[in-house]
């Protein structure tokens, strides 16, 4: 009674872990650059139609730019909190399926339960590099039209504030980092799995698993 008491304690504790996850997930979106690619490519669509003057989309960039500087007050800490809390969470639900694997403890409910926190742990902390990614692919795109319009425009003027325009782009990137350390873009996978694979090996020859 006491043994079944334990497993259904552990099933509901990781039931609960992947709520919540999810609510992380939320969270982040909030925070997310998922809006801020939209409304790049709302920018980028403008520019090109030329429904707005160059001097104009610039103060729109500006303020783009300036409203993820304010969010990022709240999202560079919760992104250290996600990653501090997550990490060694996704890590230890591996291991834990990797030694039941070894000793042979098959339980299919348990290994999906183990599974789903994993994707879900590791999709929290992706989402938001792939959204700032891509927001930062948007303005690449933007400084092509640019210097499109470099090649066609004859009005000095227009020159002079395209060029004005691209090199604020140039000063002021959709790139950026968390803590100046944390890569916020599609580097950043890579650098955790890599980090991820590095220390489970570790983890694992330390307890002799294998």
């Amino acid at each position: 009674m006491t043994i079944i008491f334990f497993k259904s304690n552990k099933s509901i504790s990781k039931i609960l872990k992947v709520f919540f996850i999810i609510l992380q997930i939320i969270t982040l979106s909030d925070f997310g650059f998922l809006r801020y690619k939209l409304k790049l490519v709302s920018l980028k669509k403008c520019i090109r139609d030329k429904k707005l003057k160059p001097s104009e989309a610039q103060f729109f960039y500006k303020y783009l730019n300036d409203s993820v500087a304010n969010v990022r007050k709240t999202f560079d800490p919760i992104v250290v909190v996600t990653l501090s809390a997550n990490i060694p969470c996704m890590m230890i639900t591996i291991y834990e399926t990797i030694r039941d694997l070894k000793t042979e403890v098959e339980n299919l409910y348990e290994n999906l339960v183990n599974s789903i926190i994993v994707i879900v742990t590791f999709v929290t902390i992706v989402a938001p590099m792939i959204a700032a990614e891509s927001s930062s692919t948007e303005v690449d795109k933007i400084k092509i039209i640019l210097h499109d319009m470099l090649l066609c425009e004859k009005d000095d003027r227009q020159v002079r504030d395209v060029k004005k325009f691209i090199q604020y782009i140039d000063a002021r990137p959709f790139k950026f980092r968390v803590l100046k350390i944390i890569p916020i873009d599609a580097t950043f996978p890579v650098l955790m799995f890599n980090f991820c694979v590095t220390y489970l090996i570790v983890i694992l020859q330390l307890t002799h698993i294998y």
